[in-house]
């Protein structure tokens, strides 16, 4: 019986010039360090990244901030609603005549508080830093987390490709002379 598991913990690396959280999710990770334990049937296989250089290869985005997506018409139509709940609250401030009611008149201006605040929302939120995250990419591209250098990552995956290619050959001629020593039916 296997059981594997992956860390989902999201972590943070820095620059100097800013933060980056990375998801590591999906990612291949290749450490300097491989701990194998033994905790009574089962095995425990662990790549160690450790703090300093890390190479990571993945899909870049910003969470929030100027790039946040945003939809005025909705937030306005769940920020009218919110106030619909609190009856007492929503006459307070819009029941001009006083007869405890909300009228068209009023429900409009209603409506423009609402847009007036959701606006003010949405400029508070563009404002803000965003987020940037590191992650699988969507369209299944490598996701790398390394502490190994380029170069030594690009060696490493030079000898696994040319191994691989000697096996795919030596399967092939294999084939090839097998299909010389068979009979033709």
């Amino acid at each position: 019986m296997q059981h594997e598991g992956v860390s989902h913990e999201l972590f943070v690396i820095s620059d100097g010039s800013g933060q980056c959280f990375i998801d590591p999710d999906h990612a291949e990770v290749v450490g300097t360090e491989r701990r194998v334990s033994y905790e009574g049937q089962y095995k425990r296989v662990e790549h160690v990244l450790y703090a300093g250089a890390i190479y990571a290869l993945g899909e870049f985005t910003t969470v929030g901030g100027a790039s946040m997506p945003l939809d005025s018409k909705e937030d306005v139509a769940n920020l009218l609603a919110e106030w619909k709940q609190d009856k007492t609250s929503l006459l307070q401030r819009f029941d001009l005549d006083g007869n405890g009611e909300i009228d068209m008149q009023e429900w409009n201006l209603a409506r423009q508080a609402a847009r007036r605040e959701v606006e003010r929302q949405h400029r508070e939120l563009r404002a803000a830093p965003g987020v940037h995250l590191l992650r699988a990419p969507a369209d299944g591209r490598m996701f790398l987390l390394s502490s190994l250098s380029p170069q030594k990552l690009r060696r490493r995956y030079f000898w696994l490709c040319s191994m691989h290619g000697l096996v795919a050959l030596s399967a092939l001629l294999g084939l090839m002379l097998l299909r010389q020593h068979l009979p033709v039916f």
